[in-house]
């Protein structure tokens, strides 16, 4: 299935499967709209990374409904999202994320890396999509060891 550009706000999906979001989910009609755009990127069927700008803190509202989707859908998307890459510049702000990703791993299922620029994030990416093992429609072409 084809992702639509123009139907995607808070995810950038241009240069899917990288997947790159960052804008804040600040209110009840951004994470809706957070929702319906997650649940489009999972009923499209192909694996892919989300590639994630740190952006300051989420309000409690927003983080309880993403949770709640998250948890909802823990199946899926553990089967089609490879990983979550953060993009932290910050050395001491990454490590905070670092220790919150080790929680996220086990809690939703999806592999969360943390690393400094845009372009470790792209790198590690590509590596994840291209390295991983066969598996139901993973693009990968090399078995993990």
């Amino acid at each position: 299935m084809w992702l639509d550009p123009d139907r995607f706000r808070l995810h950038d999906v241009i240069d899917f499967p990288l997947v790159w979001t960052g804008a804040p989910v600040r209110d009840e009609v951004n994470g809706r709209r957070w929702q319906v755009e997650m649940d489009a990127l999972v009923a499209q069927g192909s694996p892919f990374v989300i590639l994630h700008r740190v952006s300051g803190p989420e309000p409690h509202p927003a983080r309880k409904a993403r949770t709640a989707w998250l948890k909802h859908n823990k199946p899926a998307l553990a089967r089609l999202c490879l990983a979550l890459v953060a993009i932290e510049p910050d050395p001491i702000r990454r490590l905070l994320l670092e220790r919150r990703a080790a929680i996220a791993n086990q809690s939703y299922g999806v592999k969360a890396a943390v690393v400094a620029s845009v372009e470790e994030g792209e790198d590690l990416a590509w590596e994840i999509l291209f390295c991983a093992p066969s598996r139901e429609g993973a693009f990968g072409i090399f078995p993990a060891e």
